[in-house]
């Protein structure tokens, strides 16, 4: 193939035994077709990714060779594309982290696990694999420049622009990098007269307490104080977004992750902005369903609940709630189906398995609840222990009643009484 003989490649491929080993012919036959047949398609792959068609681009993919790719490089190209789509975050990893291990010290498989690491959080494993390659002979420039990437997302220090001095240090003939270097020198320059401004230090300290999750009125205030005298900072309008966020004030933290996302310039960032995105408007149209159905507005209701699916479809709670609209409405077997869903995707979720129970015979009344608790496993059933204790208190004193026979008389009450107590807390006040 690589001398361009064709017809001879595919007569060995001919060749091939039956009994071979099916994973070996696929990849071999994928291995012709990529430079032949279908040399045209996958370059159609990869201008959809460039284009940031991500979805069209991994289903060409997929289309042009199933589970198994031809060579190593459009392994990496493949891995690299669908690494952009947060649901397969760990299959992507277990890829590459086995590509590594069969393939050790290949710099190409290892800077498309570091790229992979960064996209999810893991910066510090990144930057460790970028600083290893940064001053290699074939890979380092490119290496840097991710590197470099990494850094503006960092937080300026003395030793942020350290960093940046030893990577120009490498590359002291690259043009490219030795502009990032003078940007980046530039950048701290202005970033230390910056900080003593007591507004600007509010706002990197507002920063840190969005970071660790504690929200307060002062970040808030400290926060809207830097958007007004900093207008249009990305950075500012993210945590913005994230503090609404954290109080439930949904659209306003849509409103400030969207304008951040226009003022956005870094390709580094389309992926965050997206996931952001599309949190805020799932628990957005989530927590308008919760509202309409507690007024009793179903069809609303349902209409927003299947907007937040659309959304994640991979969120148990999205599905309970859809069940507890059906269980309003007396729509028992879909509410049954909801609950099921959610129980596929979370089985110890506590609201998923007391909306089974709910609907597992609601014909039955409390013996039905009764039998479904008999249904589940000990971990599931610790999930529900109040409920289920309530469940069998009421299901033996319905006995009692059809049996004529006293409660405080029958030993069976007695006992699921005392469960029932133990297990529901007692508010004092």
């Amino acid at each position: 193939m690589r001398n361009n003989q064709l017809q001879e490649a595919q007569a060995l491929f001919g060749k091939l035994d039956k009994n071979a080993d099916s994973e070996l012919v696929s990849a071999f036959g994928n291995y012709l077709s990529l430079h032949s047949t279908q040399q045209d398609q996958y370059n159609q792959a990869l201008l959809l990714q460039r284009g940031g068609q991500n979805e069209a681009a991994l289903e060409l993919f997929e289309k042009l060779y199933g589970p198994h790719r031809p060579d190593i490089s459009s392994e990496l190209s493949y891995l690299g594309l669908k690494s952009t789509f947060p649901k397969y975050e760990q299959e992507v990893l277990e890829s590459y982290e086995e590509l590594n291990r069969r393939f050790p010290d290949v710099g190409e498989i290892r800077l498309g696990l570091a790229r992979h690491l960064s996209r999810y959080g893991r910066e510090e494993e990144a930057l460790a694999i970028y600083r290893e390659l940064a001053n290699d002979s074939r890979l380092g420039v490119f290496a840097s420049t991710l590197w470099m990437n990494e850094l503006q997302t960092q937080p300026m220090s003395e030793e942020w622009m350290e960093t940046f001095e030893l990577i120009a240090s490498y590359h002291s003939e690259n043009l490219s990098i030795q502009q990032q270097y003078e940007t980046a020198r530039q950048n701290w320059q202005r970033e230390k007269t910056l900080r003593r401004d007591p507004i600007y230090r509010g706002k990197l300290a507002a920063f840190e307490s969005v970071d660790q999750g504690q929200y307060n009125k002062s970040t808030l205030n400290a926060l809207l104080a830097a958007n007004s005298k900093y207008p249009n900072d990305p950075d500012t309008l993210v945590a913005l977004g994230r503090y609404y966020y954290s109080t439930n004030d949904f659209q306003t933290s849509l409103d400030y992750f969207l304008k951040a996302q226009k003022l956005d310039d870094s390709p580094d960032l389309i992926d965050f902005y997206e996931a952001e995105i599309r949190s805020v408007r799932f628990w957005q149209a989530l927590d308008a369903a919760r509202r309409s159905l507690g007024a009793q507005r179903y069809a609303q209701a349902m209409k927003q609940v299947d907007v937040a699916i659309s959304l994640d479809p991979q969120q148990s709670f999205a599905y309970t709630i859809k069940g507890r609209i059906y269980l309003e409405q007396q729509e028992y077997t879909l509410a049954h189906q909801s609950a099921n869903k959610a129980l596929t995707i979370e089985p110890l979720s506590s609201s998923a398995i007391q909306l089974w129970v709910q609907t597992y015979d609601p014909e039955m009344g409390n013996r039905g609840e009764y039998e479904a608790l008999n249904t589940l496993g000990p971990s599931q059933r610790a999930q529900i222990e109040a409920y289920a204790a309530e469940v069998e208190h009421l299901f033996v004193y319905d006995q009692l009643v059809a049996s004529s026979e006293l409660p405080e008389n029958n030993e069976q009450f007695e006992n699921s009484s005392e469960r029932y107590w133990r297990a529901t807390p007692i508010y004092l006040g």
